[in-house]
């Protein structure tokens, strides 16, 4: 299900609240439009923001989730805000647009006043997340290519759950299928089944 075609704000952050983010989306049709190589043989219209579900294995790795999924953003719509590690009171620093951000060089984000670092996970990928509390956050891709250069993907399971809940953020399309797991990737169309639910969980001895 695509996003709204109203305007929208997204929020989110990782878990210590040590970074966080700001999506500030333009209603659909001031949205770009951007084709993946099958969307331009198929004539299907993306636009984009958009949110997806990936396959890649060196997503679930470096996420530790079966099946990430990401808002492929453009940099520019991107708003980044860190709190200053030398600051105390936690007081919050200056927001600042992703790409100035991401123009930082790896070695001195990391060393930086700031829990913001970056991975290159292969060649030209940077993947940044919060050396605080160890949240992935964002998947970025240096040198261009394919036309996405400007684009910031954001992990959809940073996303302030208030926002989440409200059923606008469901993923619209799946990548990279034919690099999948099969059984992850039955569940995706199947679902899951009946498994049992359990409302919480606790460890307890059974007598």
């Amino acid at each position: 299900m695509p996003l709204p075609a109203h305007s929208l704000t997204i929020s989110g952050g990782c878990n210590c609240r040590a970074i966080r983010y700001q999506i500030d989306i333009p209603a659909r049709e001031h949205r770009p439009l951007r084709f993946s190589g099958d969307a331009n043989r198929l004539g299907e219209e993306t636009r984009v923001p958009m949110i997806a579900t990936d396959h890649c294995n060196d997503c679930r790795r470096a996420t530790g989730s079966l099946l990430p999924a990401w808002i492929c953003t453009p940099i520019s719509m991107v708003s980044i805000l860190c709190i200053p590690r030398s600051n105390d009171d936690h007081a919050e620093g200056p927001w600042r647009s992703a790409r100035e951000v991401l123009q930082q060089p790896i070695a001195a984000a990391a060393g930086g006043d700031t829990f913001l670092a970056f991975y290159e996970s292969s060649e030209a990928r940077r993947r940044g997340f919060c050396v605080k509390c160890g949240t992935n956050l964002m998947y970025y891709l240096d040198a261009p290519e394919d036309g996405w250069a400007d684009m910031l993907d954001v992990a959809l399971g940073t996303v302030d759950q208030e926002q989440l809940a409200k059923g606008e953020l469901a993923p619209e399309r799946q990548l990279w299928w034919d690099c999948g797991i099969d059984w992850i990737k039955e569940m995706t169309v199947g679902g899951m089944g009946q498994l049992p639910r359990h409302p919480t969980y606790k460890a307890k001895e059974v007598v």
